[in-house]
This record gives structure tokens, sequence and C-alpha cells, in this order.
């Protein structure tokens, strides 16, 4: 038996064994030898999407951020990156936004045949300009 290894489109894991049968009635014997290749086939990652709640969160507030995909099986791993520093390697994480502003939101879901990201603007309303405007009046 060989190791795995990808398929040459990098996709597939393709395992090769060597099969032999013996047969035995008792007067001959025969053997028969064969190599069968078996492709593990993966389903790749398709529309990988988040949402977050609050909806129009604001800076100290806790984020909690859920992941969703159309398809993709197997071990499925998570990076997610806040563009603040901050990191998650968990499915449905939360994150605090010690500041206001649009931050560049990144998921990227990989499992053993695919790599899909999606990148979404969250803006996170700055204490100072949900309180300043009720206070100038």
């Amino acid at each position: 038996m060989s190791c795995p290894d990808k398929s040459p489109e990098g996709k597939n894991f393709i395992s090769t064994y060597t099969v032999t049968l013996t047969a035995n009635n008792g007067c001959t014997a025969g053997t028969a030898t064969h190599t069968v290749t078996v492709a593990d086939v993966c389903d790749p990652i398709t529309g990988v999407d988040f949402t977050w709640l609050p909806v129009s969160p604001v800076e100290g507030e806790e984020v909690s951020f859920t992941s969703s995909m159309e398809t993709g099986d197997g071990t499925i791993t998570y990076a997610w990156d806040f563009d603040d520093g901050g990191t998650s390697s968990n499915p449905h994480p939360t994150h605090v936004f010690a500041n206001g502003g649009v931050f560049n939101i990144s998921l990227t879901a990989t499992n053993d045949c695919s790599i899909s990201n999606r990148i979404t603007p969250v803006t996170i309303r700055s204490l100072f300009d949900l309180y300043l405007p009720a206070i100038v009046r």
C-alpha cells in the first residue's frame, strides 16, 4: 500500500492498494493480484459567510459571530481575522472591539480539498459618536 497523496488537481487524497486473492479447492490453487486505486472524494467548501450580533455593535461591547457555509465536509478549520489584531479559530467566536470604526472581518474555512474566504466590512460605533449628539442637545 502506498501513502495517501493529493491528486494532480490537489483536491482528492488517493491511495493505491495491492489486492491478492488466493483460491484453493483442495486439488489446485490459484492466485490473482490486482492494483486498486481509491480516491477519497472531498466535498469542497462553498458559500462561506457569517453574521454577527448585535447588528449595530458599539466599541467595548462583545460581538458574537456565527459562521455558515453552503457545502463542505470533513474536518473544517476556521481562521478569523478581526482587522484589529484579534484572531480566532472558533467556528462561532466572540470579539470585543476597543475602538469604533469600520473593520474588514475575514473568515477563512478550510477542509482537505478547499479553502474558502469571506471578507465583510463591519461598522463598530464609537461611544463618542453615540453619546455626543445627546450631550450637545
